[in-house]
């Protein structure tokens, strides 16, 4: 197999697409930073880690482009087929291009971690919790394994360079976008307040509004930001009125999933590439190992399914 990742990784540096894909996640690093950094200067806290995962949904939908192009070709220019007629067992052949496209997603999160770290620790200063961050570093390389091995599945089970590019492209943004409303839905508080709030003229009161946060309500202020018994400033589009807020009350949620339902709809997320991808760029990880345990279970199961498939495929 040793051949097979030299002659792999060396037909890697030769193409394009790598170096383009490793732009993109450098550009992307340099951005994060700059940007955190114009936030920062205009009086806002902001910490090295708030937006070091951001890479993660992104290497999610370069692999599915570079796998689908980097496997495809050697189905176009008969690479595979050369390779069986050498003598190299499948499941060989298999596992190199798995281990090959592993190897080039690693390099490119690289590429984001030198320009991160390297424009990151001047202008926002180190991580405040470096083994926090470890840990989802941990999680995202082996969530790269994971999709590594979903896409590698594909490409090498679809004959077609432009088939497997499409059907891996779009189960990238599927799995994202799904699992981002199944996130969303999660994110559903299961109360909300009501808030009486009084205006005054004065000494004499002349309004009375309840202000509530319900989600279906369309509102300009978020009552969540204040307590009962504050002082604030009012507007409602006339004129300004000094307020106080006497009294909040806890009203049920509707829109909150509980039960089981909620569980089914957080393990998706959590077991999923698209969740786990969501939940390392948010750092809202409760149990890295659980993810990191999803993840190999995903790369193993997938990886023994394009084996079996890959053996038993007609490449003439």
């Amino acid at each position: 197999m040793s051949r097979l990742l030299t002659a792999g990784l060396f037909r890697v540096f030769k193409r394009k697409t790598f170096y383009i894909c490793l732009a993109v996640m450098a550009i992307n690093g340099i951005f994060n930073v700059i940007s955190s950094y114009s936030d920062k200067m205009r009086g806002h806290i902001i910490n090295f880690d708030d937006v070091f995962f951001e890479y993660v949904p992104i290497i999610q939908i370069l692999m599915s482009v570079f796998c689908a192009l980097f496997i495809g070709t050697e189905y176009g220019d008969g690479t595979l087929r050369n390779k069986i007629v050498s003598g190299y067992k499948r499941s060989t052949i298999y596992l190199s291009n798995f281990i090959i496209c592993a190897a080039a997603g690693l390099m490119m999160c690289g590429a984001y971690f030198i320009t991160y770290f390297g424009l990151g620790i001047p202008l926002l200063g180190s991580s405040e919790n470096i083994s926090a961050l470890m840990a989802l570093v941990g999680c995202s390389a082996a969530l790269l394994m994971a999709v590594t091995g979903i896409f590698t599945l594909i490409d090498m089970t679809v004959k077609s360079k432009s088939a497997s590019a499409v059907i891996s492209i779009i189960l990238a943004f599927v799995m994202i976008l799904a699992a981002g409303m199944l996130y969303s839905m999660l994110q559903e508080p299961e109360y909300y307040h009501n808030f009486k709030i009084y205006s005054y003229s004065g000494n004499d009161i002349y309004n009375e509004q309840t202000l509530d946060n319900d989600p279906e309500n369309q509102i300009e202020a978020d009552a969540k930001d204040y307590e009962p018994g504050f002082h604030m400033s009012f507007s409602d589009g006339k004129e300004t009125a000094a307020n106080d807020i006497e009294s909040s009350e806890l009203v049920p949620n509707k829109f909150y999933i509980s039960g089981i339902k909620r569980q089914i709809y957080q393990f998706i997320v959590e077991f999923t590439p698209g969740g786990q991808a969501l939940l390392i760029g948010s750092r809202d990880v409760g149990n890295p190992l659980l993810l990191v345990g999803y993840s190999m279970i995903i790369a193993v199961v997938t990886t023994a399914a394009g084996i079996i498939i890959f053996n038993k495929m007609n490449l003439n």
